[in-house]
């Protein structure tokens, strides 16, 4: 009985180091990237895509960013590199944000402060 018990806490805690271990990692790789441009307009709304309005919401997108960025030499290497991806990453101003994501289609105000 007492091997069962040591048996079954050293498993529940193994997966709990695993569990905690794996999330630690998991939050290093992905802090940076954030939303596909495409993947948020698609999902913007119920209504389902065809493949042609995804096909060009990407290529006027792109046309966009590259148009952007050929206007703005002076951006970051990493900046330049994830917004002709179409990927919003840490480090990226408002005005380029908007215009991989376009207007936030839910927006949540929170009147709290936190000073109190």
């Amino acid at each position: 009985m007492k091997i069962l018990a040591l048996f079954i806490s050293l498993s529940i805690s193994g997966m709990l180091l695993c569990g905690c271990a794996s999330d630690m990692f998991l939050e290093k790789r992905d802090a940076k990237l954030g939303p596909y441009a495409t993947t948020y307009w698609r999902d913007k709304d119920t209504r389902q895509k065809s493949a042609r309005e995804v096909e060009e919401f990407d290529e006027q997108l792109q046309l966009k960013v590259d148009k952007y960025i050929a206007i703005h030499p002076e951006l970051p290497e990493e900046v330049k590199k994830w917004m002709s991806y179409l990927h919003v990453v840490v480090g990226m101003n408002k005005e380029q944000v908007l215009m991989l994501l376009g207007t936030p289609y839910k927006k949540k105000t929170n009147f709290r402060t936190w000073n109190r």
